[in-house]
């Protein structure tokens, strides 16, 4: 007997040692990629083209499509998401029948390292792609436990979602010079799954408590046909005040920007709660900011998309919108980019840790909307595509830059940010 317990304290030694040494193996101290993570209005417009192709609310259940995803894009949208998980890069690389992704995450201060870089290789095979390598830091994963852990982890997955199982929706992947593509068939039940994975009831909740203080709001203002975005906030954010005290403050202020974004823009909840067309409605106001109608709007949805999609997707999908525009819109538009910068700003603060609940306490009390929004009226405004070529010579240029650094100043200046 006396062998078992020598096995059995052996094991209780070996495992944490083993864990230890394996975590410092994959803990590095240099990146294995350094890259700034940047969108232009050009891949925005293609990512909105790829989507629109196949946009799931025009797909038939069963329908089976291929889409095509190029090397660049393919590389832009891991990139992105890498920096907005992990505050890290990555790149890919696609030959025929191979794809290699380089990575690298961030990791918070430790007196390991700094670092966790991921060397990762797919290979295609007659039916689908498989791992081919793996290495995470100095650690080489053999090929049978990554398959493994992946496949363990995505059966844990369709069981606590209901989602159909990945061999159900995709029938092919192939790897190809500089592209891959993707043959699927589209399962219905996926929007559901998606919606209630994101928005879940607890959210649901939230945002039907801010729905309600809204219509009350909206009533009592009545006839008045403008009301300021400030009228809005005020009550809104009163009421996540309270509820945060027994709540989430994050989850709180997020739920009272996606209530507003979808007021102010007419678009209502049921994206986000179907059961949102039975609630009692609140009284449609034209909602201004500065005295504009269209600030209102660009500050609000760039609140909502840096704190969904991170700044990036907010001030790249702002200036896209400007470039078309001044392309026979209503032009290119600085003061419209102050707009989009303040509320960038807004959505970041308002749903960090640190500085989110300090916003929703002066929120909560009597605010100014030149407490949130930089003044604009001395910025450029209106022009067409050859006026804003003339005077800032483009997107990037010298001037342009100097015209956004000066915006830049002023929404770092706004009383609301200040300590």
């Amino acid at each position: 007997m006396r062998w078992i317990f020598r096995a059995v304290f052996l094991i209780l030694i070996l495992i944490p040692v083993s864990v230890v040494g394996a975590a410092y193996l994959a803990i590095e101290d240099q990146p294995l990629i350094q890259r700034d993570v940047r969108l232009t209005p050009k891949e925005v417009q293609q990512a909105k083209k790829l989507f629109k192709e196949h946009d799931p609310r025009s797909l038939q259940h069963g329908e089976v499509k291929t889409i095509t995803v190029s090397r660049q894009d393919l590389d832009l949208a891991l990139n992105y998401l890498v920096h907005l998980v992990g505050n890290g890069g990555s790149i890919v690389t696609v030959t025929d029948g191979y794809l290699m992704s380089k990575t690298t995450v961030k990791l918070p201060k430790n007196p390991v390292g700094e670092f966790i870089n991921v060397d990762l290789g797919i290979a295609q095979t007659k039916d689908r792609p498989q791992l081919a390598h793996l290495r995470i830091g100095q650690l080489t994963i053999p090929q049978w436990l990554a398959e493994k852990s992946l496949q363990l982890a995505l059966s844990r997955a369709y069981h606590d979602t209901g989602s159909p199982a990945a061999s159900e929706i995709i029938h092919q992947v192939a790897i190809h010079p500089d592209h891959i593509q993707i043959t699927y068939q589209w399962n219905s039940s996926i929007t559901e799954i998606v919606r209630s994975t994101l928005v879940s009831p607890e959210d649901q909740e939230r945002l039907k408590a801010y729905h309600q203080r809204l219509t009350q709001v909206s009533t009592t203002i009545g006839s008045q046909s403008t009301v300021s975005l400030v009228t809005l906030m005020q009550p809104l954010f009163a009421l996540a005040q309270e509820r945060s005290k027994d709540g989430n403050v994050i989850q709180e202020n997020r739920a009272v920007i996606l209530v507003l974004a979808d007021y102010i823009n007419g678009r209502g909840l049921r994206r986000l709660a179907p059961d949102s067309e039975h609630w009692a409605q609140p009284i449609q106001h034209k909602v201004t900011l500065s005295g504009r109608k269209d600030f209102s709007q660009h500050f609000i949805i760039s609140a909502a998309l840096a704190m969904e999609g991170g700044d990036m997707i907010s001030n790249a999908i702002g200036l896209m919108k400007e470039v078309d525009d001044s392309r026979g819109g209503s032009g290119f538009s600085f003061t419209d980019l102050g707009a989009d910068k303040a509320g960038t700003r807004f959505g970041q603060l308002i749903t960090t840790s640190k500085s989110g609940p300090q916003l929703q306490q002066k929120l909560a009390r009597a605010i100014r909307e030149q407490d949130f929004m930089p003044e604009t009226k001395d910025l450029p405004e209106g022009l067409s595509e050859s006026e804003f070529l003339q005077r800032f010579g483009g997107v990037d240029s010298p001037r342009y830059n100097k015209v956004v650094a000066k915006i830049d100043q002023r929404v770092a200046d706004l009383p609301l940010y200040r300590n």
